[in-house]
């Protein structure tokens, strides 16, 4: 079982008090061994983690008192399958899917694996989004908006330690605008903001 309190994470600013908070608890099958690594950090209201493992299951059961979030999963090795209110997406490396945090979900990797997790507030998300028309499906991270989300996030766990607090909050603002414009193109939803705001 794994918990990282808040105090422990690394962070690129000192804003915490709107950020979305959470516990998981991982649980590892009877291997003769099991390695894996956490790494979680804020960067403004927005948590970023990035966990590389073994096989191993996720469950999460969410506080009474949770601020409302979307948790963005993103595949980069290995395969997941997760499960919320009795749906079930496979992600396959280089596809994504956001669940909702308010709820419970468990996410299984049947094998050695490494994924990010981005952890979004629900009032960052657009207004007229439904998060559960698309919990639990499965987004393309090879093409379109959502390869730019992929993209977006490597980078971010790679470059923690260069981001200033001082570019936190505008770095989490453009993620969630791409994440946005990704979960748009998915619904096939046209984009209501100018050509020239989008680029």
């Amino acid at each position: 079982t794994l918990d990282v309190p808040r105090s422990s994470r690394a962070s690129a600013t000192g804003r915490h008090a709107c950020a979305p908070s959470s516990s998981v608890k991982h649980h590892i099958f009877d291997d003769p061994s099991v390695d894996g690594t956490l790494e979680v950090a804020d960067i403004a209201w927005l948590q970023v983690a990035r966990v590389t493992a073994s096989r191993h299951r996720v469950v999460h059961q969410p506080p009474a008192f949770h601020a409302p979030a979307a948790a963005i999963v993103l595949q980069f090795t290995g395969k997941s399958v997760i499960e919320q209110q009795g749906r079930t997406v496979r992600l396959a490396p280089g596809h994504w899917t956001v669940c909702d945090s308010t709820l419970a979900y468990t996410l299984t990797s049947p094998g050695a694996s490494q994924r990010i997790l981005l952890l979004i507030p629900h009032d960052c998300l657009d207004e007229d989004s439904e998060l559960e028309q698309f919990t639990t499906r499965s987004f393309s991270g090879t093409a379109g908006v959502g390869r730019l989300v992929f993209g977006i996030a490597g980078w971010i766990v790679e470059e923690l330690a260069s981001i200033h607090a001082e570019r936190a909050e505008v770095l989490a603002t453009t993620v969630t605008q791409v994440i946005n414009l990704a979960i748009q193109e998915k619904m096939g939803r046209r984009n209501i903001e100018p050509a020239r705001g989008t680029l």
